[in-house]
C-alpha cells in the first residue's frame, strides 16, 4: 500500500466518523423534538417558594444580599440543597407544605397577590470545623449550629 492510499483510507475513515456523528446528532435531535423538549443549557425555571432561614442575626444584611443579588441556592435539585447568603451558608431541606401561601406584597393600603406556592425550604446556619490530625487540615465537615450559640456575639471558647 503506498503513502497516498493510506492517507485516502484514513480520510474516508475521517469521513466515515463525521458522518456517524452527523447522523448521531441529527436522531438525538429528532427523539429530542419528539419528546417536545429541547434542552437549553441557558434555560431555567422560576419557582417560588417560601424559605425559613434560622440563624440569621440581622435581618438588614439579609435585605441588602436580596437587593445586591448575593443570594445563591446550590444543589437545588438534590433533597440536601445549600443556601449561600453573602458569605454565610445554610443547610437546606425542602418541605410541601399541606396548603398553599400566598405570596402578598403592599401597595399603599392594599395588598396585591404576587404568587401561590406549596413549596417550602428550611435552612439552618452551617459551621465548617476542620478536622486535622498532627496539624494538617484533612477535611471541612459542616454541622447546623445551635440556636443558643447563634445568638452569642463571644467566640465559642469564651
Amino acid at each position: 500500500m503506498e503513502k497516498h492510499d493510506f492517507d485516502e483510507v484514513v480520510e474516508d475513515e475521517e469521513m466515515e466518523v463525521e458522518d456517524i456523528l452527523e447522523e448521531q446528532q441529527v436522531e438525538d435531535t429528532e427523539d429530542e423534538a419528539s419528546d417536545g423538549e429541547i434542552y437549553d443549557p441557558e434555560e431555567w425555571e422560576e419557582v417560588t417558594m417560601i424559605v425559613t432561614v434560622n440563624g440569621i442575626l440581622d435581618a438588614d444584611l439579609v435585605r441588602d444580599a436580596v437587593e445586591r443579588n448575593l443570594i445563591k441556592l446550590r444543589y437545588a435539585d438534590t433533597d440536601a440543597p445549600v443556601l449561600q447568603i453573602n458569605n454565610s451558608l445554610y443547610t437546606a431541606v425542602w418541605n410541601q407544605d399541606l396548603g398553599t401561601n400566598m405570596v402578598l406584597q403592599s401597595t399603599g393600603k392594599e395588598m396585591e397577590v404576587v404568587s401561590c406556592t406549596s413549596t417550602m425550604m428550611t435552612a439552618e446556619k452551617a459551621l465548617l470545623t476542620s478536622l486535622s490530625t498532627e496539624g494538617s487540615t484533612i477535611a471541612a465537615k459542616a454541622e447546623i449550629a445551635p440556636r443558643a450559640a447563634l445568638s452569642r456575639t463571644q467566640p465559642r471558647g469564651k
